[in-house]
Protein backbone atom coordinates (compact mmCIF):
# COMPACT_ATOMS: atom_id res chain seq x y z
CA UNK A 1 0.00 0.00 0.00
CA UNK A 2 1.46 3.31 -1.17
CA UNK A 3 1.98 6.34 1.17
CA UNK A 4 0.42 9.75 0.88
CA UNK A 5 2.86 11.77 3.60
CA UNK A 6 2.33 14.66 5.21
CA UNK A 7 5.58 17.11 6.94
CA UNK A 8 3.49 19.56 9.34
CA UNK A 9 4.94 20.65 12.98
CA UNK A 10 1.29 21.73 13.58
CA UNK A 11 -0.78 18.63 15.13
CA UNK A 12 -4.11 20.14 14.66
CA UNK A 13 -3.33 21.22 11.09
CA UNK A 14 -2.07 18.05 10.70
CA UNK A 15 -5.33 16.32 11.86
CA UNK A 16 -7.08 18.35 9.72
CA UNK A 17 -5.49 17.41 6.69
CA UNK A 18 -5.78 13.73 7.54
CA UNK A 19 -9.62 14.20 7.79
CA UNK A 20 -10.21 15.96 4.45
CA UNK A 21 -8.04 13.42 2.08
CA UNK A 22 -9.76 10.37 3.65
CA UNK A 23 -11.84 9.98 0.53
CA UNK A 24 -8.82 10.04 -1.39
CA UNK A 25 -6.45 7.52 0.80
CA UNK A 26 -9.79 5.21 -0.23
CA UNK A 27 -9.56 6.43 -4.01
CA UNK A 28 -5.88 5.76 -4.53
CA UNK A 29 -6.12 2.57 -1.79
CA UNK A 30 -3.18 4.71 0.18
CA UNK A 31 -1.66 5.26 3.53
CA UNK A 32 -1.41 8.06 5.25
CA UNK A 33 1.74 9.05 7.50
CA UNK A 34 2.74 12.05 9.25
CA UNK A 35 5.90 13.61 10.48
CA UNK A 36 6.29 16.65 12.81
CA UNK A 37 9.55 17.22 10.85
CA UNK A 38 11.41 15.31 7.69
CA UNK A 39 13.10 12.96 10.49
CA UNK A 40 9.99 12.13 12.63
CA UNK A 41 8.45 11.00 9.27
CA UNK A 42 11.52 9.16 7.94
CA UNK A 43 11.29 7.26 11.74
CA UNK A 44 7.62 6.26 10.95
CA UNK A 45 8.31 5.50 7.57
CA UNK A 46 11.03 2.63 8.65
CA UNK A 47 8.50 1.73 11.63
CA UNK A 48 6.35 0.58 8.84
CA UNK A 49 9.19 -2.08 7.88
CA UNK A 50 7.80 -1.06 4.04
CA UNK A 51 11.04 0.72 2.66
CA UNK A 52 9.94 -0.43 -1.14
CA UNK A 53 6.15 0.93 -0.51
CA UNK A 54 6.26 4.11 -3.21
CA UNK A 55 5.32 7.76 -1.70
CA UNK A 56 2.27 9.01 -3.73
CA UNK A 57 2.83 12.64 -2.53
CA UNK A 58 4.44 14.66 0.10
CA UNK A 59 2.14 17.45 1.62
CA UNK A 60 4.75 19.76 3.20
CA UNK A 61 3.84 23.24 5.61
CA UNK A 62 6.23 25.75 4.07
CA UNK A 63 6.45 29.67 5.09
CA UNK A 64 6.64 31.40 1.53
CA UNK A 65 8.53 34.10 2.55
CA UNK A 66 12.06 31.71 2.66
CA UNK A 67 14.88 31.98 0.39
CA UNK A 68 15.91 28.46 1.02
CA UNK A 69 12.69 27.13 0.66
CA UNK A 70 13.70 26.06 -3.09
CA UNK A 71 16.83 23.79 -1.92
CA UNK A 72 15.02 22.77 0.98
CA UNK A 73 12.14 21.08 -1.12
CA UNK A 74 14.56 20.01 -3.84
CA UNK A 75 16.20 17.80 -1.39
CA UNK A 76 12.90 16.61 -0.06
CA UNK A 77 11.73 15.61 -3.70
CA UNK A 78 15.09 13.65 -4.41
CA UNK A 79 14.67 11.99 -0.58
CA UNK A 80 11.20 10.50 -0.97
CA UNK A 81 11.54 10.02 -4.99
CA UNK A 82 7.96 11.77 -4.89
CA UNK A 83 6.00 15.08 -6.11
CA UNK A 84 5.77 17.80 -3.82
CA UNK A 85 2.03 19.38 -2.67
CA UNK A 86 2.87 23.04 -0.16
CA UNK A 87 0.79 24.25 2.60
CA UNK A 88 1.21 27.90 3.39
CA UNK A 89 -0.41 30.92 5.14
CA UNK A 90 -0.59 33.55 2.23
CA UNK A 91 1.97 35.94 2.68
CA UNK A 92 1.29 38.97 0.48
CA UNK A 93 4.40 40.32 0.65
CA UNK A 94 6.15 37.33 -0.78
CA UNK A 95 7.53 37.91 -4.16
CA UNK A 96 6.02 36.23 -7.35
CA UNK A 97 9.44 34.52 -8.28
CA UNK A 98 9.62 32.80 -4.29
CA UNK A 99 6.33 31.36 -5.30
CA UNK A 100 7.09 30.32 -9.01
CA UNK A 101 10.40 28.57 -8.47
CA UNK A 102 9.23 26.41 -5.75
CA UNK A 103 9.65 22.81 -7.08
CA UNK A 104 6.04 22.08 -6.09
CA UNK A 105 2.98 20.67 -7.82
CA UNK A 106 1.07 22.83 -6.34
CA UNK A 107 0.54 25.51 -3.36
CA UNK A 108 -2.62 25.12 -1.33
CA UNK A 109 -3.37 28.44 1.27
CA UNK A 110 -4.56 28.21 4.66
CA UNK A 111 -7.29 27.99 6.29
CA UNK A 112 -7.67 24.92 4.25
CA UNK A 113 -10.73 23.64 2.01
CA UNK A 114 -11.44 19.95 2.03
CA UNK A 115 -12.86 20.44 -1.59
CA UNK A 116 -10.26 22.20 -3.28
CA UNK A 117 -7.52 20.07 -0.90
CA UNK A 118 -9.10 16.55 -2.20
CA UNK A 119 -9.47 18.61 -6.12
CA UNK A 120 -5.74 19.40 -6.24
CA UNK A 121 -4.34 16.08 -4.71
CA UNK A 122 -5.52 14.26 -7.29
CA UNK A 123 -4.12 16.51 -9.89
CA UNK A 124 -1.06 16.36 -8.38
CA UNK A 125 -0.87 12.38 -8.12
CA UNK A 126 -2.51 11.88 -11.60
CA UNK A 127 -0.03 12.74 -13.89
CA UNK A 128 -1.48 11.50 -17.09
CA UNK A 129 -4.95 11.96 -17.36
CA UNK A 130 -7.77 13.70 -18.15
CA UNK A 131 -9.34 14.51 -14.93
CA UNK A 132 -13.55 15.76 -14.25
CA UNK A 133 -13.68 17.52 -10.87
CA UNK A 134 -16.16 16.09 -8.38
CA UNK A 135 -15.51 17.88 -5.03
CA UNK A 136 -15.83 21.25 -5.98
CA UNK A 137 -18.41 23.52 -8.23
CA UNK A 138 -18.17 23.32 -11.85
CA UNK A 139 -19.54 24.97 -14.34
CA UNK A 140 -21.33 23.09 -17.16
CA UNK A 141 -21.35 25.81 -19.77
CA UNK A 142 -18.63 27.14 -22.43
CA UNK A 143 -17.28 30.39 -21.47
CA UNK A 144 -14.87 32.80 -22.33
CA UNK A 145 -12.07 33.92 -19.77
CA UNK A 146 -8.49 36.01 -20.69
CA UNK A 147 -4.98 34.55 -20.89
CA UNK A 148 -2.38 36.41 -19.88
CA UNK A 149 1.13 37.25 -21.05
CA UNK A 150 3.43 39.66 -19.40
CA UNK A 151 5.47 41.79 -21.34
CA UNK A 152 8.47 44.31 -20.12
CA UNK A 153 8.37 47.54 -21.31
CA UNK A 154 11.64 49.06 -23.25
CA UNK A 155 10.10 52.27 -23.69
CA UNK A 156 6.33 53.78 -23.89
CA UNK A 157 5.06 57.01 -25.40
CA UNK A 158 1.75 58.74 -27.04
CA UNK A 159 1.18 56.42 -29.90
CA UNK A 160 3.14 52.84 -29.58
CA UNK A 161 5.03 51.19 -27.24
CA UNK A 162 8.29 48.66 -27.20
CA UNK A 163 8.11 45.63 -24.94
CA UNK A 164 10.86 42.60 -24.35
CA UNK A 165 9.58 39.45 -26.01
CA UNK A 166 10.15 36.22 -28.24
CA UNK A 167 6.51 35.28 -28.47
CA UNK A 168 5.91 34.40 -32.10
CA UNK A 169 3.28 37.36 -32.81
CA UNK A 170 2.47 37.82 -36.70
CA UNK A 171 2.90 41.48 -37.93
CA UNK A 172 -0.19 43.69 -38.13
CA UNK A 173 -1.86 41.32 -35.66
CA UNK A 174 -3.64 43.72 -32.61
CA UNK A 175 -3.96 42.75 -29.06
CA UNK A 176 -5.52 44.15 -26.25
CA UNK A 177 -2.95 45.51 -23.49
CA UNK A 178 -3.69 46.61 -19.61
CA UNK A 179 -1.33 49.13 -18.08
CA UNK A 180 -1.88 51.73 -14.96
CA UNK A 181 -1.02 54.38 -17.81
CA UNK A 182 -3.98 53.28 -19.65
CA UNK A 183 -6.49 53.64 -16.88
CA UNK A 184 -9.75 55.88 -18.09
CA UNK A 185 -13.15 54.87 -15.32
CA UNK A 186 -13.68 51.82 -15.31
CA UNK A 187 -10.86 50.13 -18.19
CA UNK A 188 -7.08 49.86 -18.05
CA UNK A 189 -6.45 49.01 -21.11
CA UNK A 190 -5.57 50.05 -24.72
CA UNK A 191 -5.83 47.81 -28.13
CA UNK A 192 -2.57 48.14 -30.02
CA UNK A 193 -0.90 46.52 -33.32
CA UNK A 194 1.99 45.04 -34.11
CA UNK A 195 3.85 46.74 -36.81
CA UNK A 196 7.44 45.05 -36.41
CA UNK A 197 9.62 42.81 -34.31
CA UNK A 198 13.10 41.95 -33.59
CA UNK A 199 14.44 38.74 -32.25
CA UNK A 200 13.96 40.20 -28.40
CA UNK A 201 11.95 43.27 -29.24
CA UNK A 202 8.14 43.88 -30.79
CA UNK A 203 6.86 47.41 -31.48
CA UNK A 204 3.26 48.08 -31.48
CA UNK A 205 1.04 51.73 -32.13
CA UNK A 206 -2.24 52.26 -30.28
CA UNK A 207 -5.05 51.50 -32.97
CA UNK A 208 -7.88 52.69 -30.53
CA UNK A 209 -6.55 55.76 -29.06
CA UNK A 210 -8.54 57.46 -26.37
CA UNK A 211 -8.09 61.03 -26.13
CA UNK A 212 -8.17 61.35 -22.21
CA UNK A 213 -5.67 58.30 -22.09
CA UNK A 214 -3.51 59.94 -24.52
CA UNK A 215 -3.59 63.06 -22.78
CA UNK A 216 -2.31 61.04 -19.39
CA UNK A 217 0.21 59.37 -21.13
CA UNK A 218 1.56 62.75 -22.65
CA UNK A 219 2.08 64.55 -19.15
CA UNK A 220 3.33 61.49 -17.61
CA UNK A 221 6.02 61.34 -20.50
CA UNK A 222 6.04 64.91 -20.02
CA UNK A 223 6.79 65.06 -16.05
CA UNK A 224 8.47 61.66 -15.86
CA UNK A 225 12.03 61.84 -14.78
CA UNK A 226 12.53 58.65 -16.29
CA UNK A 227 12.60 59.31 -19.92
CA UNK A 228 14.22 56.42 -22.04
CA UNK A 229 17.24 57.56 -24.65
CA UNK A 230 18.85 56.04 -27.75
CA UNK A 231 15.45 54.49 -28.89
CA UNK A 232 15.18 53.36 -32.71
CA UNK A 233 11.54 53.03 -33.54
CA UNK A 234 10.45 50.80 -36.04
CA UNK A 235 8.18 51.12 -38.44
CA UNK A 236 5.79 49.02 -40.46
CA UNK A 237 7.78 45.98 -41.06
CA UNK A 238 5.75 45.16 -44.28
CA UNK A 239 4.84 48.61 -45.85
CA UNK A 240 3.77 48.39 -49.40
CA UNK A 241 6.32 49.80 -51.92
CA UNK A 242 4.96 53.16 -53.54
CA UNK A 243 6.45 56.43 -54.67
CA UNK A 244 4.08 58.35 -53.28
CA UNK A 245 1.32 58.48 -51.03
CA UNK A 246 -2.55 58.47 -51.68
CA UNK A 247 -4.94 59.70 -49.11
CA UNK A 248 -8.90 59.50 -49.70
CA UNK A 249 -10.18 61.72 -46.85
CA UNK A 250 -14.44 61.69 -45.84
CA UNK A 251 -15.58 63.87 -42.80
CA UNK A 252 -18.67 64.78 -42.68
CA UNK A 253 -17.75 67.34 -39.85
CA UNK A 254 -16.31 70.30 -42.14
CA UNK A 255 -14.45 72.36 -39.60
CA UNK A 256 -12.50 68.78 -38.48
CA UNK A 257 -11.82 68.13 -42.11
CA UNK A 258 -10.35 71.01 -42.84
CA UNK A 259 -7.80 71.42 -39.89
CA UNK A 260 -6.39 67.78 -41.47
CA UNK A 261 -6.31 68.82 -45.19
CA UNK A 262 -4.60 72.08 -44.10
CA UNK A 263 -2.42 69.47 -41.79
CA UNK A 264 -1.20 67.20 -44.38
CA UNK A 265 -0.52 70.40 -47.00
CA UNK A 266 1.40 71.46 -44.21
CA UNK A 267 3.40 68.60 -42.81
CA UNK A 268 3.17 66.48 -45.78
CA UNK A 269 3.32 68.30 -48.86
CA UNK A 270 4.55 65.73 -51.13
CA UNK A 271 1.32 63.06 -50.32
CA UNK A 272 -1.64 63.51 -52.92
CA UNK A 273 -4.61 64.08 -50.23
CA UNK A 274 -8.13 63.72 -52.05
CA UNK A 275 -11.50 65.29 -50.33
CA UNK A 276 -13.66 62.19 -51.32
CA UNK A 277 -17.43 61.52 -51.02
CA UNK A 278 -18.24 57.80 -51.82
CA UNK A 279 -20.86 57.58 -54.99
CA UNK A 280 -21.42 54.07 -56.26
CA UNK A 281 -21.96 55.63 -59.49
CA UNK A 282 -18.28 56.94 -59.51
CA UNK A 283 -15.47 54.45 -61.08
CA UNK A 284 -13.62 53.17 -58.59
CA UNK A 285 -10.52 54.85 -57.32
CA UNK A 286 -7.27 53.83 -55.76
CA UNK A 287 -5.70 55.11 -52.76
CA UNK A 288 -3.47 53.97 -49.99
CA UNK A 289 -5.02 55.25 -47.03
CA UNK A 290 -8.84 55.92 -46.06
CA UNK A 291 -9.59 58.35 -43.24
CA UNK A 292 -13.40 58.31 -43.17
CA UNK A 293 -16.23 58.95 -40.26
CA UNK A 294 -17.98 56.53 -42.03
CA UNK A 295 -18.17 52.55 -40.72
CA UNK A 296 -16.77 50.45 -43.80
CA UNK A 297 -17.19 46.97 -44.87
CA UNK A 298 -14.83 45.00 -46.93
CA UNK A 299 -18.02 44.85 -49.18
CA UNK A 300 -18.23 48.75 -49.26
CA UNK A 301 -14.12 48.85 -50.20
CA UNK A 302 -14.13 46.65 -52.96
CA UNK A 303 -16.93 48.70 -54.27
CA UNK A 304 -15.19 52.04 -53.89
CA UNK A 305 -11.56 51.21 -54.40
CA UNK A 306 -9.42 49.19 -56.96
CA UNK A 307 -7.25 47.84 -54.07
CA UNK A 308 -7.83 47.75 -50.39
CA UNK A 309 -6.63 50.73 -49.03
CA UNK A 310 -5.05 51.14 -45.14
CA UNK A 311 -8.53 52.28 -42.86
CA UNK A 312 -8.59 55.43 -40.17
CA UNK A 313 -12.34 55.27 -38.75
CA UNK A 314 -13.50 58.61 -37.04
CA UNK A 315 -16.91 57.03 -35.14
CA UNK A 316 -17.31 56.32 -31.53
CA UNK A 317 -15.88 52.73 -30.41
CA UNK A 318 -18.19 49.90 -30.19
CA UNK A 319 -18.97 48.36 -26.63
CA UNK A 320 -18.05 44.97 -26.63
CA UNK A 321 -15.00 43.63 -27.16
CA UNK A 322 -15.64 41.44 -30.09
CA UNK A 323 -17.13 44.27 -31.74
CA UNK A 324 -13.25 45.41 -31.23
CA UNK A 325 -12.03 42.60 -33.20
CA UNK A 326 -13.66 42.36 -36.09
CA UNK A 327 -13.57 45.95 -36.43
CA UNK A 328 -9.88 45.86 -36.10
CA UNK A 329 -10.05 43.31 -39.01
CA UNK A 330 -11.15 46.10 -41.20
CA UNK A 331 -9.67 49.17 -39.29
CA UNK A 332 -5.96 49.52 -39.06
CA UNK A 333 -7.23 52.35 -36.41
CA UNK A 334 -10.42 53.98 -34.78
CA UNK A 335 -10.44 57.46 -33.60
CA UNK A 336 -13.01 59.76 -32.19
CA UNK A 337 -14.11 64.10 -32.59
CA UNK A 338 -12.09 66.19 -31.91
CA UNK A 339 -9.14 63.83 -34.13
CA UNK A 340 -5.57 63.92 -33.00
CA UNK A 341 -3.63 64.91 -35.78
CA UNK A 342 -0.48 64.51 -34.37
CA UNK A 343 -1.16 61.15 -33.41
CA UNK A 344 -2.29 60.15 -36.81
CA UNK A 345 0.72 62.07 -38.09
CA UNK A 346 2.52 59.57 -35.88
CA UNK A 347 1.12 56.54 -37.08
CA UNK A 348 1.20 57.52 -40.59
CA UNK A 349 5.09 58.15 -40.59
CA UNK A 350 5.26 54.26 -39.09
CA UNK A 351 2.67 52.82 -41.13
CA UNK A 352 4.28 54.24 -44.46
CA UNK A 353 7.80 55.28 -43.30
CA UNK A 354 8.98 56.49 -47.40
CA UNK A 355 6.70 59.59 -46.68
CA UNK A 356 8.65 62.40 -46.84
CA UNK A 357 7.61 64.53 -43.30
CA UNK A 358 8.78 68.29 -42.71
CA UNK A 359 9.07 69.30 -39.43
CA UNK A 360 9.01 66.34 -37.96
CA UNK A 361 7.93 66.05 -34.21
CA UNK A 362 10.29 64.30 -31.56
CA UNK A 363 8.80 61.57 -30.00
CA UNK A 364 10.00 61.12 -26.21
CA UNK A 365 9.53 57.42 -24.34
CA UNK A 366 9.50 56.92 -20.67
CA UNK A 367 9.93 53.39 -18.82
CA UNK A 368 8.03 51.78 -16.73
CA UNK A 369 8.21 49.49 -14.25
CA UNK A 370 4.85 48.12 -14.28
CA UNK A 371 4.51 45.20 -16.99
CA UNK A 372 2.08 45.33 -20.07
CA UNK A 373 -0.58 42.64 -20.07
CA UNK A 374 -0.86 41.11 -22.99
CA UNK A 375 -5.00 39.94 -23.40
CA UNK A 376 -6.14 36.71 -25.19
CA UNK A 377 -9.37 35.80 -24.78
CA UNK A 378 -10.14 31.96 -25.21
CA UNK A 379 -12.57 29.75 -25.26
CA UNK A 380 -12.96 26.97 -21.85
CA UNK A 381 -15.20 24.24 -20.75
CA UNK A 382 -15.17 22.17 -17.54
CA UNK A 383 -14.13 25.54 -15.62
CA UNK A 384 -14.13 24.68 -11.77
CA UNK A 385 -12.69 26.19 -9.16
CA UNK A 386 -9.72 23.95 -9.25
CA UNK A 387 -9.16 23.81 -12.84
CA UNK A 388 -10.73 24.18 -16.78
CA UNK A 389 -9.93 22.89 -20.39
CA UNK A 390 -9.06 24.48 -24.08
CA UNK A 391 -7.63 23.78 -26.51
CA UNK A 392 -4.83 25.23 -28.16
CA UNK A 393 -1.92 24.61 -30.43
CA UNK A 394 1.35 24.80 -30.41
CA UNK A 395 1.36 22.17 -27.10
CA UNK A 396 2.17 23.59 -24.02
CA UNK A 397 5.36 21.81 -21.80
CA UNK A 398 3.69 19.51 -18.43
CA UNK A 399 4.25 21.80 -15.46
CA UNK A 400 4.80 24.87 -17.30
CA UNK A 401 3.02 28.33 -15.69
CA UNK A 402 0.47 30.19 -16.93
CA UNK A 403 -2.13 33.05 -16.22
CA UNK A 404 -5.32 33.64 -16.51
CA UNK A 405 -7.96 35.76 -15.64
CA UNK A 406 -11.49 36.22 -15.50
CA UNK A 407 -12.73 39.08 -17.40
CA UNK A 408 -14.21 42.06 -15.05
CA UNK A 409 -16.32 44.80 -16.26
CA UNK A 410 -14.18 46.85 -14.25
CA UNK A 411 -10.66 46.44 -15.25
CA UNK A 412 -8.77 48.35 -12.53
CA UNK A 413 -10.40 45.01 -10.00
CA UNK A 414 -8.46 42.17 -13.23
CA UNK A 415 -5.98 40.20 -10.81
CA UNK A 416 -4.49 37.41 -13.04
CA UNK A 417 -4.33 33.54 -11.47
CA UNK A 418 -1.50 31.30 -11.78
CA UNK A 419 -2.17 28.07 -12.98
CA UNK A 420 -0.53 25.09 -14.24
CA UNK A 421 -0.60 22.95 -17.61
CA UNK A 422 -1.33 19.38 -15.86
CA UNK A 423 -2.39 17.52 -19.28
CA UNK A 424 -1.88 17.77 -22.43
CA UNK A 425 -3.52 15.64 -25.30
CA UNK A 426 -0.82 13.57 -27.54
CA UNK A 427 -2.26 13.87 -30.59
CA UNK A 428 -4.62 16.85 -31.99
CA UNK A 429 -7.96 17.00 -32.88
CA UNK A 430 -9.77 17.54 -35.72
CA UNK A 431 -9.48 21.19 -35.69
CA UNK A 432 -5.48 20.42 -35.31
CA UNK A 433 -5.80 21.66 -31.75
CA UNK A 434 -4.41 19.42 -28.73
CA UNK A 435 -6.92 19.46 -25.51
CA UNK A 436 -5.23 21.14 -22.31
CA UNK A 437 -6.16 21.01 -18.78
CA UNK A 438 -5.12 24.06 -16.71
CA UNK A 439 -5.13 23.87 -12.47
CA UNK A 440 -5.30 27.04 -10.47
CA UNK A 441 -1.71 27.12 -9.27
CA UNK A 442 -1.33 28.44 -5.16
CA UNK A 443 -5.13 30.40 -5.78
CA UNK A 444 -5.61 33.00 -3.54
CA UNK A 445 -8.71 33.38 -1.11
CA UNK A 446 -9.88 36.45 -2.50
CA UNK A 447 -9.46 35.03 -6.25
CA UNK A 448 -11.42 31.76 -5.50
CA UNK A 449 -14.30 33.91 -4.08
CA UNK A 450 -14.17 36.06 -7.47
CA UNK A 451 -14.08 32.82 -9.37
CA UNK A 452 -17.15 31.32 -7.57
CA UNK A 453 -18.83 34.65 -8.00
CA UNK A 454 -18.73 34.40 -11.77
CA UNK A 455 -19.04 30.96 -12.22
CA UNK A 456 -22.55 31.25 -10.17
CA UNK A 457 -23.38 34.68 -12.37
CA UNK A 458 -22.33 33.46 -16.05
CA UNK A 459 -24.58 29.66 -14.69
CA UNK A 460 -27.33 32.10 -14.27
CA UNK A 461 -27.07 34.03 -17.61
CA UNK A 462 -27.19 30.70 -19.08
CA UNK A 463 -30.13 29.47 -17.69
CA UNK A 464 -31.68 33.07 -18.32
CA UNK A 465 -30.83 32.45 -21.87
CA UNK A 466 -31.90 28.74 -22.42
Amino acid sequence: MPYLCLIEPDEKTAAQIGQMIEPLLKEKNAQFLHGVTTADLEEKIQIENKPNEPVLLLIIAVELNNLKNEYTLRDLKEKFKTDLVAVAFEDSHCPDHLITSLPVENIIYKPLDAAIMFEHLRFAITKSDLIKTTAVHSLSEKCEIEKIRRFDVVGLSDFGFICKSKSKLDIGQFFKFYHPLFQNGQKQSAWARLVAKTDEQMYFIYCCPNQIITNVIRKRVADSKNKVKNIRWKGFEHPTPMTSLTVHINLNEAEEKQKLLDYFQRKYPKVTVVDWKPNPKDPKTQSQLLITDQVMTKKNLEQYFTNTPMVFTVSPLPASRKEIQTMLDIEAARFQYPIDRNFIGKIITSYFPDTEELDPSVTTWIGSESKLLNSLLIDVTQLSEAAFVYNRTPVLERGSLQEFAIPEDDENDLKPILAKTQFTADKPGQDQTFTHQIVFFGIRDTSLKKLRLWMRLRHIQAQNQG
